[in-house]
């Protein structure tokens, strides 16, 4: 997807086109499904569980799993929001994805645990990159994708808000062919994860 690509690929690419210097590298983003299984893919990211791509080997890079983000700013206006308490979070200015553009894990999910229904309702994106956008803006808590927030937490753009996390079946994977060299699939997964996965 797009925001795969910016908030999780892009970061990592210069170690990809280092480790293949001979290799002429072209990446493709969609948010809907393209022709990937086309002779001249050599391999896609894909979300989604092992068991949904036929004829195709997977490899595990990512899990799905989520946490509430902010600004420093936003959570300086409402410190309540560090507090994983019911109290704190019912009505919090939330940022949410339009159910078609998101994981399977959505605030839902996340008052749920809490036993909650939340009162405030923010503004819905359809793609992940613009809502990121707004939370980095200080206008609303989203939830962020562990791999695609850690470069905003690292540099203080955002802050976590809790330990607690929601998981999910469903994770990001290399998909490639059967005959597809593993010596690249390799050194493709070395760049983007720093070590050999699997699954």
């Amino acid at each position: 997807t797009y925001a795969m690509a910016h908030d999780w690929l892009m970061p990592r690419f210069g170690e990809l086109r280092a480790l293949l210097p001979d290799v002429q590298l072209r990446l493709m983003t969609a948010d809907a499904y393209l022709d990937f299984d086309a002779d001249d893919v050599d391999l896609s990211i894909r979300y989604g569980r092992a068991p949904d791509w036929p004829n195709s080997h997977a490899r595990k890079v990512m899990e799905e799993v989520a946490f509430p983000v902010c600004a420093p700013a936003l959570l300086e206006t409402r410190p309540g929001l560090a507090e994983d308490r019911p109290e704190t979070w019912r009505d919090a200015p939330l940022l949410h994805l339009t159910p078609s553009s998101q994981g399977s894990v959505d605030w839902h999910e996340w008052f749920r645990e809490l036993g909650i229904v939340p009162t405030a309702q923010g503004p819905f994106f359809s793609t992940y990159t613009p809502m990121l956008q707004e939370a980095l803006a200080g206008r609303g808590v989203a939830l962020g994708w562990k791999g695609f927030v850690d470069p905003y937490l690292e540099t203080g753009q955002l802050v976590r808000l809790t330990d607690r996390v929601l998981t999910s079946d469903q994770a990001f994977f290399i998909v490639y062919r059967p005959d597809a060299s593993e010596a690249m699939i390799e050194t493709v997964i070395t760049a983007l994860t720093g070590s050999s996965a699997s699954g």
